[in-house]
């Protein structure tokens, strides 16, 4: 009876000390009260003490988790995470969107090339382990003809071995670029027209039209309308950067179709005729 006594206030502490184990994977807090001063007694307390402070990490580490979580997930810019070998440890949305890959949380594991597929961005990555040093460049991906911008930088402080991918879409830049590049091809053709103008009625006076002074009349009658529309595509110029900035309103009406043929005909005129 006396063994069995013993046996049940030592092997029982040791149980309850198994179950709250158990309870402890969930990452609950547990409480093991013991008014015992033995040496089972202080196992239980010092268990309780550390397992309840592991507890707290753990809740700690959660909420850091969902910040970073919630900062990656509502980012512009696509992320990734390669480690050594070239597999994929962490992925967010933007560069879901980007790569038109599956859901994220699939491609964990997977290797960079199956989540990419673009031959530049390996060689970005590899450049970037090579080197160990932080590498640039701007990637068009096919076949959507997205420009990007890629920034490779090694962690070899923090994660060795593994190395960050950060991606901008430079698409909509690229084409604000191309719409302002030709935007300053229209000009200069529309200024090209009356400077063309002006000059063959200059070379046409030359030629002796200033002995006929009607005809000389008629031809700086001319120039001076060419003069004035080129002083009104300036105007213009200065009317669409303050419309950009929003500080002009639009005065819309209709104009006769026929107004502006004539203009530019009479424009075109000399031209056409020196043409034959």
């Amino acid at each position: 009876l006396v063994s069995c006594f013993v046996a049940e206030r030592t092997i029982h502490p040791l149980q309850k000390l198994a179950e709250e184990v158990t309870w402890l994977q969930g990452g609950q807090q547990i409480e093991l009260a013991s008014d015992r001063k033995d040496e089972i007694g202080m196992l239980t307390q010092a268990f309780a003490h550390l397992a309840n402070q592991l507890a707290a990490q753990i809740d700690e580490f959660r909420e850091e988790r969902g910040k970073l979580e919630a900062v990656l997930n509502h980012m512009t810019d696509g992320v990734l995470i390669v480690d050594a070998d070239g597999t994929v440890t962490l992925i967010n949305p933007a560069a879901q969107r980007i790569f038109t890959t599956e859901k994220f949380e699939s491609v964990i594991g997977k290797s960079l090339m199956e989540v990419v597929r673009q031959y530049q961005v390996i060689d970005l990555w590899r450049s970037a382990k090579t080197s160990n040093a932080q590498q640039i460049a701007t990637l068009e991906m096919l076949p959507q003809r997205q420009f990007v911008q890629g920034i490779a930088t090694p962690l070899e402080s923090s994660l060795p071995g593994s190395t960050l991918l950060v991606f901008q879409d430079l698409t909509r830049v690229r084409k604000l670029e191309t719409v302002r590049r030709d935007f300053v091809s229209n000009v200069s053709h529309e200024l090209r027209t009356p400077l063309a103008s002006l000059k063959a009625l200059t070379e046409t006076l030359e030629e002796g039209a200033l002995e006929d002074p009607p005809a000389a009349r008629r031809f700086l009658n001319r120039m001076n309308n060419e003069i004035d529309n080129m002083t009104q595509l300036v105007r213009e110029l200065l009317e669409l950067s303050k419309i950009e900035s929003g500080k002009v309103p639009l005065n819309l009406r209709p104009v006769e179709p026929v107004r502006l043929l004539v203009s530019a005909g009479e424009r075109m005129a000399l031209q056409a005729e020196r043409a034959g």
